[in-house]
């Protein structure tokens, strides 16, 4: 039951991106394009102390609903990824998946506050999404 709820948020969260970046028409809705997002935008999220990864290039950043989407491009998937696992498991958050393809990380602060961070890459287009709720 645990891994089909699992299975239910990641389905979810893929389908809230890909209808976000149709309706955004690629970002911008409530973000900023070409930078990585400041610390009070992060911080609701539980990213607050995520500082850019190295390697990568800022597009845009918005917030649809409880997510918050990071839209990038990386010079290297593997550094960009080490970095963003080393980060959110130093800072208590659990691994929930890794692909070569996505990598989720899940963080139960205090009841309700329950993070969920998903990092899915392509070769054009990454994205770490991060939502605050249930």
């Amino acid at each position: 039951m645990k891994n089909l709820l699992k299975l239910v948020r990641i389905i979810a969260l893929v389908a809230v991106i890909g209808f976000s970046f149709a309706a955004c028409g690629g970002g911008g809705g409530g973000g900023g394009g070409g930078s990585w997002p400041p610390a009070n935008v992060r911080s609701p999220y539980g990213i607050g102390g995520l500082n850019q990864p190295p390697n990568i290039t800022a597009k845009t950043y918005y917030i649809v609903g409880n997510q918050l989407n990071i839209a990038f491009t990386t010079t290297n998937n593997d550094a960009t990824k080490t970095y963003l696992n080393n980060w959110f498991t130093s800072d208590g958050w659990t691994v929930d998946m890794n692909t070569a393809t996505q990598a989720s990380w899940m963080k139960v602060a205090t009841i309700p506050n329950v993070y969920f961070a998903l990092y899915n890459y392509d070769e054009d287009l990454s994205v770490l999404a991060v939502s605050n709720g249930p």
